[in-house]
Parts: structure tokens; C-alpha cells; sequence
């Protein structure tokens, strides 16, 4: 007998030996499971049809353009499926815990870095626009072995930037960086006129 991980379980098997007019019957398999759960890497991008946004880091200035799409790198030592569960809500409303959309990472990745490790996307699809969102992320494998996050003893990670307005924004003010403000660093999708100035003192300046 060869058991794989996917074989964890118990068995009833029945084996008799015979000798003569004698006989004897065993015994029961239980098949273990050793598995490690998944690891978060700690590479975090947030993105949209335009591209990576990498100054989308707070919901008071971030509003995706089309689609938004959040990027990650995620490790599992078992090389196991990998699930990347995403749970977006309405601004000021309660996480449930309940994914509103995933994305499956198979076996046999890797991202040039680590025989472990993968990078992925999930695409945050059937949104509403001119409205304000928040997301929670976790990441579990094909087992159900929940990546360990801290402070978060479910395994959702949640953070105070992990938010964003979709756009685009026709009948209200999009979240954005004002006139005058710093910070766009060359996304002109941060700034409120759509132009992003780098070239006053080294900052990204909306104008």
C-alpha cells in the first residue's frame, strides 16, 4: 500500500491469514495527513485596467479604473492548491466572512524565487460604480489549511487601505488627491484633475 496525502482517512480493511484450520482476521488503516499550511510572502499590489497602482494604498485617494485586481505572492511548502478568497462589502457595511470572489493557484507553480511560491491575481468583477468598497483577503490550500495571519485568528486579513472607489465616477466625486496635494508620484489616476506632476521637488503633486 502506498497512501498519498490526498488518501488521509480511516479504513476498515479486513486481511486473514489461514493455516490449516486455524485463521485470524486484523485490522483497521488510518491514513495521516501531514500538511503545512499556506504562508502570505508579504508582496501586496493593488491594480486595475490601467495597470499596477501602486500608490493605491488608502480608500480617501484610491479609485480603480475598470476592474480592480489585487496582486499577491502566496507560498505553500506542499506545493498544494492554493485558494485566494476575497470578501468585498459597501463601505460601512459588516465582513461576513463569506468570499464574494477566488482564485485557484494549482499545482506545480513557481514564481523564480522560491520552488513554493506563486504570484497571482484576483479580479474583483461586478461592481457597482461611483461606489465605495472594502475587502478582506485570506488564503487557505486545497486541505483547508488556513494561511496564519496576525491579529487575525480566522485568517482574513484586513487592513485600514484596503479600500478603493470604482470608477469611473460621472455624478460624484471619485475618492482622489485634491489640487495642490502631494503623493500621485506619477499616477495620474490619484489625482482629481488627472494630472500628477512630478517634477516639483522630487513629489508628485496634483494640479
Amino acid at each position: 500500500m502506498t497512501p498519498g496525502r490526498q488518501d488521509a482517512g480511516e479504513y476498515a480493511i479486513t486481511v486473514t491469514a489461514t493455516v490449516g484450520a486455524e485463521s485470524q482476521t486484523a485490522l483497521d488503516l488510518v491514513v495521516q495527513q501531514s500538511n503545512s499550511a499556506p504562508r502570505w510572502s508579504g508582496a501586496f499590489m493593488f491594480g486595475d485596467d490601467t495597470g499596477m497602482r501602486r500608490d493605491c494604498q488608502s480608500p480617501s485617494t484610491c479609485t480603480s479604473q475598470g476592474t480592480p485586481k489585487l496582486y499577491m505572492t502566496t507560498c505553500d511548502a506542499d506545493n498544494d492548491r492554493m485558494i485566494i478568497d476575497v470578501e468585498v462589502v459597501v463601505r460601512g457595511q459588516p465582513f461576513t466572512h463569506a468570499p464574494t470572489h477566488s482564485a485557484s493557484i494549482p499545482t506545480g507553480y513557481s514564481d523564480g524565487l522560491g520552488r513554493d511560491c506563486a504570484f497571482a491575481s484576483v479580479s474583483l468583477t461586478g461592481l457597482a460604480v461611483e461606489q465605495s468598497y472594502d475587502y478582506a483577503i485570506r488564503v487557505s490550500d486545497a486541505f483547508g489549511a488556513v494561511a496564519n495571519v496576525p491579529l487575525a485568528s480566522d485568517g482574513w486579513l484586513r487592513r485600514d487601505f484596503f479600500g478603493f472607489d470604482q470608477g469611473p465616477c460621472t455624478t460624484r466625486q471619485c475618492a482622489c488627491v485634491a489640487s495642490g496635494g502631494t503623493g500621485c508620484a506619477g499616477d495620474p489616476y490619484q489625482c482629481c484633475s488627472g494630472i500628477c506632476d512630478t517634477t516639483l521637488l522630487g513629489y508628485g503633486m496634483c494640479h
